[in-house]
């Protein structure tokens, strides 16, 4: 029986998966969580209604369908999916590059 092995960043999420860290309410237990019943996406988050979120993400005390509704993880997800160039969120944390210019002599 063999069993595809996916490449993981030292992180250990995918290297495709984006950063549900940045969405407010979401730490590192329900991104696992998240990521293991195969969601890895902001679009993939989007989705989903609330209810279908609680239920992946199910037995993590406090977090209930209302939690996820109230902190608005949907619209948040979308948001970030529409901004997103390709699947890396840092891009859209990038600081303004400087542009240096010199006098002519």
């Amino acid at each position: 029986m063999s069993k595809e092995r996916l490449d993981t960043s030292s992180s250990g999420r995918r290297p495709d998966a984006d950063d549900f860290k940045i969405v407010t309410g979401i730490g590192p237990g329900v991104e696992k969580r998240l990521n293991n019943v195969g969601i890895f996406t902001f679009a993939q988050l989007g989705a989903l209604s609330p209810a279908d979120i609680a239920a992946a993400v199910t037995g993590i005390s406090g977090l209930t369908t209302e939690r996820i509704i109230k902190q608005d993880w949907v619209g948040q997800a979308r948001k970030l999916a529409a901004h997103s160039t390709g699947s890396n969120p840092d891009l859209i944390k990038q600081e303004p590059q400087l542009t240096v210019t010199t006098p002519h002599g």
